[in-house]
């Protein structure tokens, strides 16, 4: 089967083009940067360069797809232009949506984030959950609005399924989208020991190749129309820090530090940022995230996608091995 993915040199994006190839499909993936392409190259694989805002390069990538899988966009932390989220989270979905429909694709599966949902204030988060807090980013705000795009297309020659991942992590790019396996990382080599706040704030934290595995039951399986939580464990940082010091063998004493003077650092880091234009390394509207519990639920998808996480204890460990290795 030919299968449309955009994204595909992506941390996602990069396991699920090869776990298709994997399993016998020819992958049309698009591609902006050729360093990122040169990582993916192999048999199986047929490379079309363009973007989600160019829609002429959209139709001849698709030509002969009958799935795609959509998981380019914009989740950075910062950026100089504000509208870039919207660019690219909402229009950007668009374009591919409507050139998906046009090529006559069967189905396609669009990669979210659990963060649109917003924190667990009442209750463990569900995808029945309505959200009660503003958004905290422009990246929620701006993938919850794709979704809406999204199922607003669906229809019966045209499948729309969403998948919602919560915090990935594991072996893959350390880019800005794969921030834990980043933060692990540091901790590993000794560059990093902070914990916001008093550690008790809890994530949902899952392991990349059940974030890829969810996205082939998700096209296999999905109901159109339906969103699928994936997530993994839900623990909080001190619990996090405390498996990752035993997996890893590399105990340290974090140091707490309250969200306030956090806070305060953040908008010294704004203000140099307006002078500079350089990206602050956090945000005032970043640390928010970290007043509230973000326990997540993926029962929905294990019930009707057979979706089956492995343990924090188990994906860290591999997480561990994996860097060693690869740094070493």
């Amino acid at each position: 089967m030919k299968i449309f993915v955009t994204g595909a040199t992506g941390f996602i994006g990069k396991q699920l083009v090869l776990r298709l190839v994997d399993e016998g499909h020819e992958v049309h993936a698009l591609f902006r940067s050729p360093e990122k392409k040169k990582e993916l190259v192999q048999p199986g694989i047929k490379f079309f360069k363009g973007d989600i805002l160019d829609p002429d390069s959209l139709d001849k990538a698709l030509a002969g797809c009958e799935i795609v899988f959509h998981l380019a966009a914009f989740a950075k932390l910062w950026d100089k232009d504000p509208d870039s989220w919207y660019r690219i989270n909402v229009t950007g979905t668009e374009n591919v949506l409507q050139a998906a429909k046009k090529a006559g694709v069967r189905r396609f599966i669009l990669t979210s984030t659990a963060g649109k949902y917003g924190p667990s204030t009442d209750g463990i988060v569900t995808e029945e959950t309505k959200r009660t807090v503003p958004y905290l980013t422009a990246y929620e705000e701006t993938k919850d609005i794709s979704e809406r795009k999204a199922k607003d297309l669906a229809n019966k020659n045209f499948e729309v399924i969403i998948v919602n991942p919560t915090r990935v992590y594991g072996p893959g790019l350390l880019s800005e989208s794969n921030g834990v396996t980043r933060m692990v990382d540091m901790y590993v080599n000794g560059k990093y020991n902070v914990i916001p706040g008093d550690g008790e704030s809890v994530g949902n934290y899952v392991y990349i190749d059940d974030v890829v595995e969810g996205h082939i039951l998700a096209w296999k399986q999905g109901k159109s129309g339906e969103n699928y939580l994936l997530a993994g464990e839900n623990t909080s940082f001190n619990d996090f820090f405390k498996i990752l010091g035993e997996v890893s063998g590399v105990q340290k004493r974090m140091l707490h530090i309250p969200v306030v003077l956090l806070s305060f650092v953040a908008t010294l880091f704004e203000g140099w940022t307006r002078v500079t234009g350089k990206p602050p390394l956090i945000t005032k509207q970043w640390l928010k995230r970290f007043m509230y519990n973000w326990n997540v639920s993926c029962e929905k998808a294990e019930t009707e996608l057979g979706y089956t996480p492995v343990t924090l204890n188990f994906g860290l460990l591999n997480t561990v091995k994996w860097l060693k290795n690869n740094n070493g």
